[in-house]
């Protein structure tokens, strides 16, 4: 409930509004779970139909533009794996200049370095892997890879419910009174803690 996906979504689409021509994608791990959650979000809460070019359904790209410029793309997928080689190919031969993974605790560091080489777009200056996610475990690579940061290297953001002014006033009233577990910890607190009699 802290506006992650949003925020992806937002700067996603406002660079490619500025790079004219270059290819972006917006990734989950699975291509249902992609489709339920953030694209919604994506097309329900930032596209605008002034902007949109062209759409491929059964590819799941759309291309955007404002004027006269060139539409860069925008592809949605999912990380799911080939039945053959195990290996999410479907993403294999994109050139990206940024690429947004939502809910990056499902990726494994695999998929997260499957990712990185995808970002090769020349059409756009600089590159950037980019997630959001919830919290797991402090065992987790992704916890490991971004806590401590690194600026300039890789920032890591903190924000909860709390953080996010447009949730109604009786969604953050529930989660105020979630029990001081693991669970309660994670979604109220946004803390990454190990489940209790678990060892990882």
């Amino acid at each position: 409930g802290a506006g992650k996906s949003r925020i992806g979504c937002e700067k996603i689409y406002s660079l490619a509004l500025r790079y004219p021509g270059a290819q972006f994608a917006i990734v989950r791990k699975t291509k249902s779970s992609l489709a339920l959650t953030t694209q919604r979000t994506f097309f329900r809460d930032v596209a605008r139909r002034s902007d949109l070019r062209a759409r491929n359904k059964s590819e799941d790209w759309i291309e955007i533009a404002r004027g006269d410029n060139e539409p860069s793309r925008i592809w949605f997928v999912g990380l799911d794996p080939d039945p053959v080689t195990g290996v999410p190919s479907k993403i294999g031969s994109l050139d990206a200049a940024v690429i947004f993974l939502d809910e990056a605790v499902e990726a494994t560091e695999a998929d997260w370095i499957l990712l990185l080489g995808r970002l090769r777009d020349p059409r756009m200056p600089w590159h950037q892997l980019m997630a959001a996610t919830n919290p797991g475990a402090p065992s987790h690579w992704l916890y490991k890879r971004f806590w401590p940061s690194l600026p300039g290297k890789r920032d890591y953001f903190h924000a909860t419910a709390r953080d996010n002014r447009f949730l109604p006033a009786d969604y953050l009233e529930s989660i105020e009174g979630l029990p001081d577990n693991v669970f309660g910890q994670r979604l109220g607190r946004g803390l990454w803690v190990a489940a209790e009699g678990v060892i990882y």
